[in-house]
């Protein structure tokens, strides 16, 4: 995928023989320093964030340059996790930001490149299992926007942003524990792409669901989500025929859950269920 002069290659982008990132910049032959009143939205967002030295810079191509550069920092740093589930779901999460945000026909800036990924990075500790947000376009473009008027922190917007499209038509109560039916691609084939996101979203992060197989599932059968406090405590996958195939815990272990047990029954009373299933948890 060509990106700025340059490939990304294994979710790691790689500058050309003819990339800006091969040739060295004196700033400092310059007519007279640029003055942070020069810059403006997301530019000065970047320039203050991480304190650019645009005393050395011409003109905002310089700036823009700069911001490839850090750019290519974050893009090629080791976004490792606690867990297996972690360091996978971070690897295929990032690799979709990526593959967005550096394709041929993207209208992004460099500075809004380095922006975006210090964003959804920042808090990608080693020694934790957090994940970065799902990448949805027309969140993140209207995020840009409202950041560049009010300076708001773009994970947070972000965010926030994203959680209201996910609920948005599901008729949720925070308040109270309940059953998120999100129908198969038969069911709804209107409303498909954005029920794979709402399952991406409101899966476990120790789900499969979280990234690569939310579409191949909900487009074979229905999957339905227990909620209590806004958190994910069980998952209920069905197949084509409307058959339970998988019941899932936050430990994703193939068990269910003692302290879901009465709940999940209740709700599964009259479903059907395959073989496997019926044996596996003993319904």
């Amino acid at each position: 995928m060509l990106i700025n002069s340059g490939l990304l290659q294994n979710n790691v982008y790689q500058p050309s023989k003819t990339s800006p990132l091969n040739k060295t910049y004196c700033f400092g032959l310059s007519f007279g320093a640029m003055k942070k009143r020069e810059f403006s939205g997301l530019d000065l967002l970047c320039v203050e964030k991480f304190k650019a030295p645009i005393e050395k810079f011409n003109s905002n191509n310089d700036l823009q340059n700069w911001a490839l550069k850090k750019f290519v920092e974050y893009s090629t740093k080791n976004y490792d996790g606690r867990s297996r589930h972690a360091r996978v779901h971070r690897k295929v999460i990032l690799r979709d930001w990526l593959n967005n945000i550096c394709s041929s026909d993207s209208q992004y800036t460099n500075v809004e490149k380095v922006l975006i990924l210090h964003g959804i990075t920042k808090d990608l500790k080693k020694n934790t299992d957090q994940l970065p947000p799902l990448f949805n376009k027309e969140i993140l473009e209207d995020t840009l926007k409202e950041v560049k008027e009010t300076k708001r922190s773009i994970i947070k917007t972000y965010n926030e942003k994203l959680q209201n499209y996910i609920v948005q038509g599901l008729n949720v109560d925070k308040n109270n524990p309940n059953w998120i039916i999100l129908p198969s691609k038969k069911h709804n084939p209107s409303e498909f792409d954005r029920n794979v996101d709402r399952l991406k979203v409101l899966s476990c992060k120790t789900w499969c669901t979280k990234t690569y197989k939310a579409r191949p599932y909900l487009e074979n059968g229905d999957f339905h989500i227990y909620r209590e406090n806004g958190v994910t405590g069980i998952g209920i996958r069905f197949n084509d025929k409307q058959e339970i195939e998988e019941i899932q815990g936050v430990q994703n272990d193939w068990s269910v859950p003692d302290e879901y047990s009465d709940i999940i029954m209740e709700h599964i009373k009259n479903c059907k269920t395959t073989n496997t299933a019926k044996e596996k948890y003993k319904i």
